[in-house]
C-alpha cells in the first residue's frame, strides 16, 4: 500500500511539474513567458544546492549530533508556516 501511495504521489508531482510551466507560458505575455517558465526550475536547483551545502556544513558537527540536526532542520520551515497560519485565525 505504501509503494502504491508513493507511485501515485510521484505521478502527481510529475504531472504538476509538467503542466504548471505549460500553463504559465500560455497565460503570460510573450515577453515574460520564458522567464516565468524557467523561474521555478532555477529555484528547485538552488534548493538542491542549498541542501547539499547545509548538509556539508552540518557534517562537521559532533558524531552523535550531525544527522539529528540534518533531519531536524527540515522541520523548521514547516513549524514557521504552521505558526504563521494559526496567527490568521
Amino acid at each position: 500500500m505504501l509503494m502504491f501511495g508513493r507511485f501515485v504521489a510521484g505521478l502527481a508531482w510529475a504531472l504538476a511539474l509538467m503542466i504548471a510551466p505549460v500553463y504559465t507560458a500560455e497565460v503570460s505575455p510573450a515577453s515574460a513567458s520564458g522567464f516565468l517558465t524557467s523561474f521555478p526550475e532555477v529555484f528547485i536547483n538552488f534548493g538542491i544546492l542549498l541542501g547539499y551545502v547545509s548538509n556539508y556544513a552540518f557534517s562537521h558537527l559532533l558524531l552523535r549530533l550531525d544527522w539529528r540536526v540534518m533531519l531536524g532542520i527540515g522541520a523548521v520551515p514547516s513549524i514557521v508556516l504552521a505558526l504563521m497560519d494559526t496567527s490568521q485565525i
